[in-house]
């Protein structure tokens, strides 16, 4: 058996995009209506869709499923990153049609990025990330939806293990300092 990697960030329309967790079909699904209704609301009112109100909308399709015994649920929860008139937003949809809006920041250069892959580390099962198993999707103000994969990615995973250096040299020299 063969085993292949399949993209679970993606891009739906140039001011937003989604992660995945669990069935790919029904991720595309979505991700597809998605797209439509993006390029709808452009076409009927010239400017982007805002971030909730297509949240909303899934939120809804995906739990008007669970009311019918006709059709299954959804089986994928989404993430949803977005840069819209109000700012920036960050949703998580549930398979069962229940969405939250999360909030985090930093500052720095590079520092989102550091602390989102820092975060992904502790929260891992074996504590080990690297370009094969982490990605990395960036939207902010006049930067449109940009994902990292591979060797890309790599360069980030870098400077958290230079970090992870210098910091440990740092508390070993502080841990001795306070010894004596």
């Amino acid at each position: 058996m063969r085993s292949t990697l399949i993209a679970v960030a993606g891009q739906v329309d140039e001011h937003m995009g989604i992660a995945i967790s669990g069935l790919t079909a029904d991720a595309r699904s979505l991700c597809m209506y998605m797209r439509t209704e993006c390029l709808q609301h452009k076409y009927v009112y010239e400017s982007p869709v805002p971030v909730q109100r297509l949240v909303i909308d899934i939120a809804d399709k995906c739990q008007g499923c669970t009311q019918s015994a006709s059709a299954r649920p959804y089986g994928v929860g989404l993430l949803v990153a977005g840069m819209d008139q109000t700012g920036p937003h960050v949703y998580y949809n549930c398979p069962s049609g229940n969405y939250y809006e999360y909030k985090a920041m930093t500052i720095g250069a590079r520092s989102q990025v550091k602390h989102a892959l820092t975060a992904l580390k502790e929260t891992s099962q074996n504590g080990d990330i690297n370009a094969k198993n982490a990605s990395v999707a960036i939207v902010g103000i006049d930067h449109p939806f940009t994902t990292y994969d591979e060797e890309n990615v790599q360069q980030f995973i870098d400077l958290l293990d230079k970090d992870e250096i210098s910091e440990g040299a740092t508390r070993t020299e502080t841990d001795t300092a306070m010894q004596e």
